[in-house]
């Protein structure tokens, strides 16, 4: 191989590492199952959360997920310029996981008077981090 092309696939490989080096992994709740209420007073249904992250991310039981709604809002004086906001909604907590995926219960969810929800509860689509803070 001549050194010319030893060059040059050192390149291409460089450019390949940083490209994919800045690349993150959205992980975020796929699916939600719960008891089917049975009219009964005061009756508390219990309801699991399915996320996209595993033990392979790190994911363990009792690992604490921050979960985040993005809200998107249009800018018709800015070019249409679209924002968006992460908001934190709640927390999750992994009551069990596989290599790629967990099963989840709520820990808490935050009841934010200050910004407007359509819907007070986690959904499907809403995004998961592990939490890093307390």
């Amino acid at each position: 191989m001549s050194k010319k092309n030893i060059i040059l696939l050192v390149s291409i490989s460089i450019i390949t590492f940083y490209s994919y080096s800045g690349y993150s992994t959205t992980y975020s709740v796929y699916n939600i199952s719960q008891d089917i209420p049975m009219g009964e007073k005061d009756e508390i249904l219990a309801k699991n959360y399915y996320v996209n992250i595993g033990q392979l991310q790190g994911i363990q039981p009792g690992t604490i997920l921050d979960v985040y709604r993005t809200i998107s809002s249009l800018d018709p004086y800015s070019n249409n310029i679209r924002y968006n906001h992460d908001v934190k909604i709640g927390e999750l907590l992994v009551v069990h996981s596989e290599k790629n995926s967990s099963i989840t219960s709520l820990k808490q969810l935050i009841a934010n008077t200050n910004i407007y929800f359509e819907i007070d509860s986690v959904i499907i689509g809403d995004q998961v981090q592990v939490k890093t803070t307390n």
